[in-house]
């Protein structure tokens, strides 16, 4: 049960990493623009809004507190072996 449990977990972070590149990226398309319009400006507050969901959610689910300075390389090095093992 806890290797499924474990193989679920490995599985939602996945998905949750492939949604944070899918927000930057539609980010920086966003910080491309010269004067983005208000509908632009609307989504963009939402992805941002949602990329803290998203971190905060890889954060339990990690066990990694939240992203901060002094925890940014312990972050980052959980993502990425959690990423190379799936």
């Amino acid at each position: 049960m806890e290797a499924e449990t474990s193989r679920k977990g490995k599985a939602r972070i996945a998905i949750l990493i492939e949604e944070m590149d899918s927000i930057h990226s539609a980010n920086k398309l966003y910080w491309e623009r010269k004067a983005p319009s208000r509908g632009a400006r609307a989504r963009y507050q939402r992805r941002q809004d949602r990329l803290e969901e998203v971190r905060s959610e890889l954060a339990e689910l990690t066990g990694v507190g939240k992203r901060g300075p002094d925890k940014a390389l312990e972050y980052r090095a959980v993502m990425s072996s959690t990423a190379q093992s799936i």
